[in-house]
């Protein structure tokens, strides 16, 4: 996987490929989760965001929005083999150049699909990844916005397909530390929950 349907709430982590696209891969490429340095200037249609503001204090100034939709439908229900996309962008919401250079690894994002209400991880996104190539530090223009994308293909940790029901989902920048999402305690550059609902 590199990005996936909902509800309601949402766990995401990314990092991936390099790519100066603005158009979403096929659903058919295998390669997960892509980021794009150069601004996405197009965005599919019927998507939903959320917009959450800092907590940290040093990083003030950064909006992280998920996106997550359906290639061809307006609907927030996934059923049968429908691919589940996730879009999570990063803003400098500042008049000013800035780096962002907290990174604990490479990579610059993650995804967690937890059990509904819980802290429970079905799946995370980058522990399924190679992250050795990607830089790490982003550096940003006035205003710009760095996005990333990825699809899920509804498996859990041990590639199990998982069963229909409800699903919580978040998309963090990793910071300052890798840890799996807390219910009490956001990611201060993170989404919040959303839900999405696998028929």
């Amino acid at each position: 996987m590199r990005f996936f349907t909902v509800a309601g709430g949402l766990l995401l982590i990314v990092s991936a490929p390099l790519l100066a696209q603005t158009s979403l891969p096929p659903a058919v490429e295998p390669s997960a989760f892509c980021l794009s340095l150069a601004n996405v200037s197009t965005r599919p249609p019927r998507l939903e965001s959320i917009f959450r503001p800092e907590i940290n204090p040093l990083l003030a100034g950064y909006r992280t929005t998920l996106h997550i939709f359906k290639r061809d439908s307006p609907r927030c229900e996934f059923s049968g083999d429908d691919t589940i996309w996730f879009l999570m962008d990063i803003e400098n919401a500042t008049d000013e150049h800035r780096i962002l250079s907290i990174f604990s690894t490479t990579a610059h994002a993650d995804l967690y699909v937890l059990h509904p209400g819980t802290d429970e991880v079905l799946y995370r996104w980058l522990i399924h990844q190679i992250t050795d190539d990607f830089p790490d530090t982003l550096f940003f223009g006035p205003g710009e916005t760095k996005s990333f994308y990825t699809w899920w293909d509804r498996v859990d940790d041990a590639g199990q397909p998982v069963p229909a029901g409800p699903y919580d989902v978040i998309g963090v920048t990793v910071g300052a530390g890798l840890y799996p999402p807390n219910l009490d305690t956001p990611h201060p550059l993170g989404s919040t929950r959303r839900r999405v609902l696998l028929d």
